[in-house]
């Protein structure tokens, strides 16, 4: 017979072996935005209209350029863009 070490990475067997058996508040939130993240990747629940995919879209692009914006505006230097493909013209010895 084999333990759970061998079928389980450490930390599932370590929290396993924290957890009491009742759901508090804080775990039930955590269980709700799984499912609300798995509903949302397979465009079921709200996500399935095209509009709120859109609004999605649409908030994480705001996001992104108040971010560019604002490290712009102090002066931070931003990620180095490569371009696509860079690493398979590194192997060719194009760049």
């Amino acid at each position: 017979m084999t333990d759970a070490a061998s079928f389980f990475p450490s930390n599932v067997t370590k929290y396993h072996r924290m957890d009491d058996g009742v759901i508090d508040k804080d775990e039930r939130q955590a269980i709700k935005r799984a499912h609300q993240r798995e509903l949302a990747s397979r465009h079921r629940g709200v996500m399935q209209f095209a509009a709120v995919r859109t609004a999605v879209w649409m908030k994480d692009g705001v996001k992104s350029r108040v971010a560019a914006g604002k490290n712009k505006a102090l002066g931070k230097q931003s990620r180095k863009r490569v371009p696509p493909f860079a690493h398979l013209w590194r192997q060719c010895h194009i760049i």
